[in-house]
């Protein structure tokens, strides 16, 4: 049987999981809800304004048709309604149908898309209270971590400035031959070296872009790792 390798959460990260699916779930609803329908009737409103402006360009050239059969004054028959007008015409009038339709639906949707979005910041907001716990939460595994590493940098730190001490007190020993006292001093001055490179391997430079990355990918994974 295989095993599960799913990570084991800890609480923290339970609690922004939980706050991730809230969110996402929220948010389908508003769009399957709220923004696609205000979309679909927004589209309607916008086809009904340009059907009128349409037929307004072509009452246009038909007023120009019907002035010069005026200024004519002749007895030819009256100009009838250009076909392509009332093709406009009709269709303006089903538009401007749908797009009073429209307006109510988009009365309708307001309310419920206004508490739609109120439920979603309130839950992106939980969401990112939850991420920064998590956040803390592996500051303090690191923190940790870092005491430890910095008790045995402490540690070893003391060990060689003991070593040194100890090769000073024989070079400086009144019985010590002059080639065990340049030898010796010569001990300690890589003693020395040895201390501050144990020094500079303890300040290690801040991971800042890791860091950064880390806690961006909380907002959206409960899982990530540094």
């Amino acid at each position: 049987m295989a095993k599960d390798t799913a990570p084991v959460r800890s609480a923290a990260r339970e609690r922004l999981a939980d706050a991730i699916e809230r969110v996402a779930e929220l948010t389908s609803s508003y769009t399957a809800d709220v923004a696609a329908p205000q979309q679909r009737y927004e589209k309607l409103i916008s086809a009904a304004i340009a059907a009128r402006r349409e037929v307004d360009a072509l009452l246009t050239e038909d007023a120009t048709t019907m002035a010069a059969w005026l200024v004519a004054a002749d007895d030819s028959p009256r100009p009838d309604k250009p076909e392509p007008l009332a093709l406009a015409e009709e269709r303006a009038n089903e538009a401007e149908r749908d797009a009073r339709a429209a307006r109510i639906g988009l009365a309708q949707i307001a309310d419920a898309g206004r508490h739609a979005q109120e439920l979603i910041a309130r839950a992106v907001a939980y969401r990112d209270a939850a991420a920064l716990a998590v956040a803390i939460e592996h500051a303090e595994i690191l923190a940790g971590q870092l005491l430890d590493r910095a008790n045995a940098t402490v540690a070893t730190q003391a060990a060689i400035e003991a070593l040194r001490a100890a090769v000073l007190d024989l070079a400086n020993a009144q019985s010590t031959t002059p080639e065990t006292r340049s030898g010796a001093f010569n001990a300690a001055s890589k003693m020395s070296e040895l201390h501050h490179q144990a020094r500079s391997a303890a300040a290690a430079q801040r991971p800042i872009a890791a860091a950064r990355s880390f806690v961006g990918r909380l907002l959206g994974d409960a899982d990530v790792t540094f």
